[in-house]
């Protein structure tokens, strides 16, 4: 969950930062151009799916996604904070 977690907040960061905009998406930069919300939402819904996955098939418990839903939020905020600040 930490490494879905890390490409949600990527998503989110590219979108919604100063840098945004030196990043292009190729082949569906027009559709995410026109609706910038979509790819973090996309990325987050994906997260989202493989937790519950995880979660039905008895892999992880709740908790366990809980902590690495944290680890992989808190490790890309302070990666933010190195890297821009």
């Amino acid at each position: 969950m930490a490494g879905m977690t890390g490409l949600s907040m990527f998503t989110l960061f590219l979108i919604y930062t100063p840098h945004s905009g030196m990043i292009s998406l190729s082949l569906l930069s027009p559709v995410f151009e026109r609706i910038p919300a979509l790819l973090p939402a996309l990325v987050i819904f994906c997260t989202g799916l493989v937790g519950y996955a995880r979660i039905e098939l008895g892999v992880h418990t709740l908790k366990q996604i809980c902590g690495g839903f944290m680890i992989g939020l808190f490790s890309q905020m302070i990666a933010y904070i190195v890297y821009f600040k």
